[in-house]
């Protein structure tokens, strides 16, 4: 079982790279949320698509983002290998014109808005699916029932996890 120390204001800032390389060396799937707004950065897909491809770690990265126009730019740029999916927290009155629209590998939602209409349009598509972060152990049996590929967690109990 890997820890990561958690950080306090007394130590000196992570860096980016020195977290691509922690799961380089672990070999540990890395999801980036890119927070793109209100604020918008201009060619941070580029940015991004280089530091990728800089530490050569575009297989096993999930790049995701509620900024639907992003994740569409960064699918549209042809030297970004990883995979990239929308993030949402409503129910979409197309999903599949968005889907299409940004060219998604996969997407990530709140848990209570992954109802079997939802997932069976998903997988249509043949996408991944990444449940909400949550400590609920129910919502996590539910995922897992469902055939959620990933699912986030934060201060959960790993060994209720790996019992279900």
């Amino acid at each position: 079982m890997l820890k990561l120390k958690k950080i306090n204001t007394h130590n000196p800032p992570v860096l980016f790279e020195n977290i691509l390389n922690f799961c380089i060396e672990n070999e540990i799937y890395l999801i980036i949320d890119v927070k793109n707004g209100p604020v918008f950065y201009d060619k941070i897909e580029i940015v991004l698509t280089n530091v990728l491809k800089r530490y050569n770690y575009e297989n096993i990265v999930y790049v995701m983002s509620y900024d639907h126009i992003f994740i569409k730019k960064i699918k549209a740029n042809q030297d970004f290998k990883a995979k990239a999916g929308i993030l949402y927290s409503a129910r979409l009155v197309d999903l599949s014109h968005v889907l299409m629209s940004t060219k998604s590998d996969f997407i990530q939602t709140n848990n209570y808005y992954l109802s079997n209409d939802v997932i069976q349009e998903v997988r249509q598509h043949n996408l991944e699916i990444i449940g909400w972060c949550t400590t609920d152990i129910e919502e996590i049996k539910y995922n897992i029932h469902q055939g959620i590929e990933f699912i986030t967690i934060e201060h959960c109990d790993i060994k209720k996890i790996k019992s279900l």
